[in-house]
């Protein structure tokens, strides 16, 4: 999986013919989909091998700085602080997280939970299936942009 946060802004034409500004974009060389986080508030999805634009996930109240393709799923975090999980599948919603108190900085799937980390400061660990928070970890330095350095202890090792 590819994904990269783009340090200037693209522009994109989705099926409205619509120039939209695109923050993140994931290629997965295992899956049929390219999605991209855009200004719109939406993740829009493209079948890779044709270039058709299939949906414009909507559901964030900001804009989607984050989006990385997870098998048949999408992780996407936004500038209002939450954390979508959708079905590539069926293009429809799995969970809305929603705990953050900032905008989202980092998301990532380890063991089968989410991990994000914030402008609050915090580092959380979800259930993907649903809202429930497992853990909280309160960050002295702040904003915490990579949470990879982390992961073992918060996970408990």
């Amino acid at each position: 999986t590819t994904c990269m946060r783009l340090k200037r802004y693209a522009a994109i034409t989705s099926n409205s013919n619509e120039k939209q500004l695109v923050a993140t974009m994931c290629v997965d060389g295992d899956s049929d989909y390219v999605v991209a986080g855009c200004q719109d508030n939406c993740v829009h999805v493209w079948n890779r091998a044709t270039s058709e634009h299939l949906a414009a996930l909507e559901g964030h109240n900001g804009w989607v700085l984050i989006a990385q393709i997870l098998g048949t799923k999408c992780l996407s975090a936004s500038y209002d602080g939450t954390i979508r999980v959708w079905s590539l599948q069926t293009m429809s919603p799995i969970s809305h997280l929603k705990g953050h108190e900032n905008r989202i900085t980092n998301v990532n799937l380890h063991q089968g939970y989410v991990i994000s980390s914030s402008h609050d400061g915090t580092i959380k660990l979800w259930s993907p299936e649903g809202p429930t928070k497992k853990r909280k970890l309160n960050s002295p330095q702040g904003a915490t942009k990579s949470i990879s350095k982390r992961l073992p202890f918060f996970m408990g090792r």
